[in-house]
């Protein structure tokens, strides 16, 4: 191979990782750009028997990437871990604490204050806390990274779903206490018998109610 050839297939190999990438983090913005491209090809160069067989490939090409992005996407939830001082945080709740204004600080400030009382909180979001944050960016490894946890201590919940579901799941199989101001009033079975720790920002700092 030429050096031409080997910095094309680089470079193509690089593009592939970054359409990837960027089915995960915008998904339906890159599925728009994408058929906006695919509008401009098929002006371009229609569909017939001579084109044929390269829409056939890019099609399968794009579904493959979509395929690839989506089993990126679905991460499972976190493994119950059985620690007598763990503690389950309903993260999209305590986003509002502090003047009902959803702010990722008063998250962190709460998963900070618990972990200096030597407890292991674990993390639960809906998918719309990063539209509430207005931040699309935000995953489970950005937001880990912005608490000061480990990736697997944070779920954001697939899109359609409420966190409260895996919450109350795992706080069940785990016997760890809920840390939330919500009272699961529609779930009140899956609640039975479950711990629920109240909590406020006053003066700035979190103050809970049973810890």
């Amino acid at each position: 191979m030429t050096p031409l050839h080997i910095l094309m297939t680089v470079t193509a190999i690089f593009a592939i990782i970054g359409y990837i990438a960027s089915l995960r983090l915008q998904l339906w913005i890159t599925l728009i750009a994408t058929a906006a491209l695919a509008s401009y090809f098929f002006y371009v160069a229609p569909l017939d028997q001579t084109n044929a067989p390269y829409w056939i490939g890019a099609t399968t090409f794009i579904l493959i990437c979509i395929a690839a992005a989506r089993r990126g996407r679905t991460l499972p939830a976190p493994r119950p871990r059985k620690t007598e001082n763990g503690i389950i945080v309903d993260g999209t709740n305590v986003l509002y604490w502090d003047d009902q204004t959803p702010q990722l600080d008063t998250l962190r400030a709460v998963v900070a204050d618990l972990k200096r009382r030597d407890l292991v909180p674990t993390v639960f979001l809906d998918a719309s806390s990063r539209h509430h944050l207005k931040d699309t960016t935000l995953n489970e490894k950005r937001f880990a990274h912005a608490l000061g946890l480990s990736q697997r201590a944070v779920m954001v919940c697939p899109a359609g779903t409420e966190a409260d579901v895996f919450i109350l799941k795992h706080a069940r199989s785990t016997g760890q206490p809920i840390l939330s101001n919500d009272r699961f009033g529609d779930r009140a079975q899956q609640r039975k018998g479950l711990r629920i720790i109240k909590g406020v920002i006053a003066n700035g700092r979190p103050v809970f109610d049973g810890i």
